[in-house]
């Protein structure tokens, strides 16, 4: 698999070759890193991936294994666990360290609901982006 990185000056490289950077200019207007300082940004407009800590949720353990394998290719700080519930605990330990949720598919709906509903109401975690493909059911 290939792994590209954007940044919000709308740059794209490659994170398995030269670090992710690409050349060219900062055509960005008042955008990206250099507008808004962060300690998980590089002085070049790009998020330092080894400073980006991932929660990822997935309980078929070889999903988990080739997800995790990708993203600690591409550099990311990951925790790996295999239940909604043990999101709820990792986010009980991590919470304020934790800077995007992937949760898989397979989670029971109950208990992945149960998980959202958790991370609404809490102030501090609702700030975490969780990118998760939940089921839908249509009446």
């Amino acid at each position: 698999m290939e792994c590209l990185e954007l940044n919000l000056n709308n740059e794209v490289g490659d994170c398995m070759e030269g670090g992710g950077r690409s050349s060219g200019g900062s055509g960005g207007a008042g955008g990206g890193c250099e507008a808004n300082p962060n300690p998980k940004c590089g002085g070049d407009g790009f998020i330092d991936r080894s400073k980006v800590r991932i929660l990822l949720c997935d309980n078929n353990e070889k999903s988990l294994e080739e997800v995790l394998t990708l993203l600690l290719k591409c550099s990311y700080q990951v925790t790996s666990v295999r239940s909604a519930r043990q999101v709820i605990d990792a986010l009980n330990a991590e919470g304020p360290d934790i800077d995007i949720i992937l949760a898989e598919v397979d989670i029971p709906m109950s208990k992945g609901m149960k998980m959202l509903k958790y991370i609404a109401r809490d102030k501090e975690l609702r700030r975490i982006p969780v990118i998760s493909k939940l089921p839908f059911f249509y009446c």
